[in-house]
Formats: structure tokens, sequence, C-alpha cells
């Protein structure tokens, strides 16, 4: 169907040429060569026609312009304020005392006389201390002016002495001692066991600096205000392909060919190329048959090539010669 289809377009392009050659001529002529002789061959081809290709740029869409808000830019900053001052603080250090068991002879060993005898005895009181005297640092007095909301913060610190403290102690020793007989009897010697605080370690005051507070704080700052800029819109076009007829083809004019005395060399080369771009050439012999004349003419068809013979334009075209 495709070579009827081909033949009937060569015939119908010789009919309306302005040369005057029959369709029957021209088959007459194709693949047919002169001047063999020489070292150039020509044969007659029938010339395409030659179009070119004219891009036109259509303006499909205007350009216009607008007026675009750009928003305000913030800064992120993280600022640190101050919640409490710092301010130095004192505390109390107790003092250590320790307890022991103080045992203390309050009477001596006494000798009486075993009588129904009245002595007479006296009595002797003495101060045992049981705590020493002791420094202590106590807030007492409230500093003029003082405005802090703590109380605590407005009494200044002062050295007190707290008094020594002592248990009486009561001793009976005899004032007369009557003999009577020579029946004396002794008495044991009497003891009192008390607690006695023993001081370790005085009590103190220890400075102390109190850090002061402060807590982060995110603020947003502007860095820029809005504004507005004018953006233009640059106008859209479109590419349209036209085809433009620069030289009307179907008229037969010569051309250089390939000698026929070289077709050894082309034309397996030729029908394999032509194989190669999906042409069915038939078998591959290196000889320009009826088949490989068919395919040939399709495909010089099909390029715009000129047609009816084995050209030199068609072979370069095809990458066969240089």
């Amino acid at each position: 169907m495709r070579i009827i289809k081909y033949t009937l377009l060569l015939l119908l392009t010789i009919t309306i040429s302005t040369i005057n050659i029959t369709a029957q001529e021209l088959e007459k002529d194709m693949f047919k060569s002169f001047g063999d002789n020489s070292n150039s061959c020509y044969g007659n081809v029938l010339m395409p026609s030659v179009y070119d290709t004219i891009i036109d740029r259509v303006e499909v869409k205007s350009s216009y312009a607008y007026l675009k808000r750009n928003p305000p830019i913030f800064d992120t900053i993280v600022e640190r304020i101050l919640v409490r001052p710092g301010y130095t603080k004192y505390e109390v250090v107790e003092p250590v005392f320790e307890t022991e068991l103080v045992k203390m002879k309050v009477k001596d060993v006494e000798s009486i006389i075993a009588s129904n005898a009245y002595t007479e005895t006296r009595i002797l009181t003495d101060n045992i201390e049981s705590k020493p005297s002791v420094k202590v640092w106590r807030k007492t007095k409230r500093i003029r002016n003082c405005k802090s909301k703590d109380p605590e913060r407005c009494l200044t610190w002062r050295v007190e002495t707290l008094p020594a403290e002592s248990i009486e102690i009561e001793r009976e020793f005899p004032a007369t001692l009557a003999k009577i007989n020579s029946n004396i009897e002794q008495l044991p010697e009497q003891y009192v066991t008390f607690e006695k605080r023993i001081l370790k370690r005085e009590g103190s005051v220890k400075e102390v600096n109190v850090l002061p507070e402060y807590k982060e704080v995110i603020r947003l700052v502007k860095k820029r205000n809005a504004s507005f800029e004018e953006v233009v819109i640059p106008a859209a076009f479109k590419e349209i392909k036209r085809i433009r007829l620069i030289s009307e083809g179907g008229n037969i004019e010569p051309r250089e060919v390939i000698c026929s005395t070289d077709y050894k060399e082309y034309i397996r080369p030729l029908q394999e190329k032509l194989q190669t771009l999906g042409y069915d050439v038939g078998a591959i012999d290196g000889i320009l048959g009826r088949k490989t004349k068919e395919i040939l003419l399709i495909y010089q068809v099909e390029n715009n090539l000129p047609v009816g013979q084995l050209d030199l334009i068609t072979m370069r075209y095809l990458g066969l010669i240089k």
C-alpha cells in the first residue's frame, strides 16, 4: 500500500510539473545514469519542494503591574529581667555544748559517838557553775529608714553575752563533837551527781551572698516596617511555527549520482542502513533490486530528498558518504 501511495504521489507531482515530461519517461530514467565514462555520473531526479520553518512569537497575555504588600519583619529578642536583686544574709551558727555527769562530794567522812547526845552541825552553801557564759549573735536593733518589705532585713546583728549558770549545793559540816563514851561510829562521805554543760564550739554568724534572680522574657522587635512595591508581570508569548514554501518541487533536474560501476561498494551498506532505520528491504544481498529501489523511493519521499536516483545528497543524508 505504501508503494502504491508514493507512486501515485510521484505521478501526480510529475503531471502538474511545468516541465514537459511524463511519468513514464521519469520511470524510464529512474536509477539510470549518464556520463559513466567520466569520473562523475549524473542522473535525472524529481526535486522535492523546499520549505523553510518560520517561528513567530505571538503575544498571548499583555504585561501588567500590581502593588504587592510586604509584611513587617520582626526579630525575636530574649531579655533577662531582674526579678530580685542579690543581697547578703547572715546565718546564725548556734553554740555546741556537751553534757557530762559530774559527781561532787558534798559531805566528808564523819565520826560520831554512838549515843543519844545532841551534836550541833552547820550547813554551808556552794555555787557550782553548771553552764559557762556564752557570746551569741542576735538580730535586735532595727535599721533606721529601712524600706525593705522583709522585716528580717531591717534588723542588725549584735553580740550578746549570756551569763553563766550555776546551781547551789548545800554542804553539812559538824559544828561540835560531844564525846560521851568510847563507842564511835564512822558515817560515810556523801556525793551529789548533776549534769554539767561544757562548751565545745562557740556560736557565730556566717555571711551568705544570695545571687540575684532573673527571668527570661521574649520580645518581638520590629526590624522593618510594612511596605508596598510595584511588581511588573511581563507579557507572555507563544511560539508558533509556520512552514513557508521557498521553491516548489516537481521539476526534474540532473544530479550527481553513484556510478553503476560502484554499486558493489555502496548497495549492501545502503540496505543495512535502511534495515536499521526500520524499512523492510528484503534480502541484504548487495544488489539494487526492485525491493531495494521501492524502499529507497519511500525513504526519499518521507525525508523530502530528491527522488529517483542513488544521488549523493541521499547518500550523505544516510551517512554513507562524506
